[in-house]
């Protein structure tokens, strides 16, 4: 997704909403500046180790008795932490052969105008 038209929600970090500016509204960038891997970021919910979006519910060490169910979460997240909802694509982990994760091309259809 294209930076700036998404923003973490600021009562949960998890969830986002779309940017409304109290300026005005959002000036979107150009198709050459699109070129740019620097303006795109991840909209969906990254992937967890454990193949899902969001954290299974936990379950209490043996032993343990009336462990609170926040804590539970805790300990699933931090065993396998979230990454920022609106993370930039190239603060992503380079692919086997260190080659980057994402590549942008564009394409001239004519001198003024450019296809992705």
């Amino acid at each position: 997704m294209p930076a700036g038209l998404w923003k973490e929600n600021e009562e949960n970090k998890r969830d986002i909403e779309e940017n409304t500016p109290e300026e005005g509204e959002i000036v979107k960038p150009t198709v050459p500046e699109m070129a740019d891997l620097k303006r795109w970021v991840h909209l969906a919910p990254q992937i967890l180790l454990q193949g899902r979006t969001t954290h299974k519910e936990g379950k209490p060490n043996e032993g343990e008795e009336d462990v609170e169910p926040e804590e539970l979460l805790k300990r699933e997240v931090a065993k396998d932490p979230w990454e920022p909802r609106l993370k930039p694509v190239t603060d992503d982990n380079k692919t086997m052969g260190n080659m980057p994760a994402w590549v942008l091309r564009k394409h001239a259809i004519d001198n003024n105008s450019f296809v992705d």
